[in-house]
């Protein structure tokens, strides 16, 4: 009777297997701050997905896909003025914006956010703005609505007979995140994440070898 002798199946060494899934994580820790740093570009234009000219006498939609699920702000942004009473006014209603009182600077303007055939958020301008933010260009805040990523919202802006003098100013609608989380972490990953993906790449691939010298010993 012939007898068979079967080869052994070579034994992958501990430290060989180790080492490769040590390598395995490293790049592809690398790939996802890659992937991550490339998407840049869209995250930072997703803190503002809106700005649209004002429909003068007329209503003003516009539509937007959000990027963030965060709240978004309704607001009016005005660029560098050089009409001194604008600016007074301006200046004037960012002072007091969220502030009830007599120093309150009304806007005759009414606005609402929808997802599709449905409202999920409103407001106007009537009781002045509830926030500001300023730089080379002034932007009054009218209020907010939810927001959930990848999905496709409209914004419609009524100005009444009122908001003419504002309209002047040629102001423009915007609607953005309006919460600073986003904002602060995106400077991070713009002057870390590359260099971050060198180092894990360098390390995976000192891995990598270590796992092929064990393998070979």
């Amino acid at each position: 009777m012939l007898s068979v002798s079967q080869t052994p199946m070579p034994r992958v060494p501990i430290a060989t297997i180790s080492l490769g899934s040590v390598a395995f994580v490293l790049f592809a820790a690398a790939a996802a701050c890659e992937f991550q740093f490339r998407q840049l570009p869209a995250l930072t234009a997703g803190l503002e997905p809106l700005r649209a000219p004002i429909v003068e006498n007329g209503l003003t939609r516009a539509s937007f896909k959000a990027v963030w699920s965060e709240p978004h702000y309704v607001a009016l942004i005005f660029a560098d003025q050089r009409n001194p009473e604008v600016t007074a006014l301006l200046t004037q209603a960012g002072s007091a914006a969220g502030i009830s009182g007599t120093n309150v600077v009304p806007f005759d303007f009414e606005w609402r956010a929808l997802e599709g055939t449905r409202e999920i958020g409103s407001g106007s301008g009537h009781n002045g703005p509830v926030g500001s933010f300023g730089g080379k260009e002034q932007g009054l805040l009218f209020g907010e609505f939810p927001v959930r990523a990848g999905r496709t919202y409209d914004v419609e802006f009524q100005p009444g007979p009122g908001f003419e003098r504002w309209a002047r100013a040629r102001p423009v609608l915007a609607a953005g995140v309006n919460v600073p989380g986003p904002s602060l972490g995106l400077p991070w990953t713009q002057s870390l994440n590359r260099p971050v993906a060198g180092i894990l790449v360098a390390m995976g691939v000192l891995f990598f070898a270590g796992a092929i010298w064990t393998m070979k010993r």
